[in-house]
């Protein structure tokens, strides 16, 4: 198992893109990119990697199977098994959530929140912003995280997240430690 430790400060100094989930990510283009990297969180990864971007992209998944021992990624709840493998990004899988998805697919690296002082049941989008950090960004723009953005709590399935109802609000007095602003 390829821990993140491996990765720090390879992307010194650059802007981090962390893409969420909310529809209005479908809108993105590669002309909304500029240099640095691409953290693509979940099921929004095909779309962006659709895009053909020149700069790296990551993608990571903290949600995806949970350590019970007998848990497969055909069984577990909230598997990502339904979703493509990436094409050609880099994986960053949680390793208490995601262990055990996309075996077969390299390269990949295991983060595990508690590293970075965040408990396994924070957001998504906080362990973005970790990683993040932890590649050495500079800066952080977000795109698609329309919860915040737009008080729209709806992916880009349409489903409605109840979880993101109260992310504006604990994203607010979370500590960024970078620049950051959300589009």
């Amino acid at each position: 198992m390829k821990k993140i430790a491996l990765l720090k400060d390879v992307h010194l100094g650059q802007t981090c893109y962390i893409i969420g989930t909310g529809k209005s990510a479908l809108k993105l283009t590669s002309s909304d990119f500029g240099d640095g990297f691409v953290i693509a969180i979940n099921s929004i990864l095909s779309y962006i990697e659709s895009l053909n971007l020149t700069i790296p992209v990551y993608s990571q998944y903290k949600d995806g199977n949970y350590p019970e021992p007998q848990c497969t990624v055909l069984t577990c709840e909230n598997c990502i098994a339904d979703q493509p493998p990436p094409k050609q990004s880099v994986l960053l899988l949680h390793v208490h959530h995601a262990l055990n998805c996309f075996p077969d697919y390299e390269p990949k690296y295991y983060f595990d929140n508690y590293d970075y002082g965040l408990r396994d049941i924070d957001f998504s989008h906080k362990s973005a912003v970790r990683n993040a950090e932890f590649l050495g960004a500079s800066q952080l723009i977000f795109y698609g995280f329309d919860s915040i953005t737009k008080n729209d709590s709806s992916n880009i399935s349409g489903a409605i997240d109840p979880n993101y109802k109260r992310q504006k609000e604990l994203m607010e007095i979370f500590d960024y430690h970078l620049p950051y602003i959300y589009k």
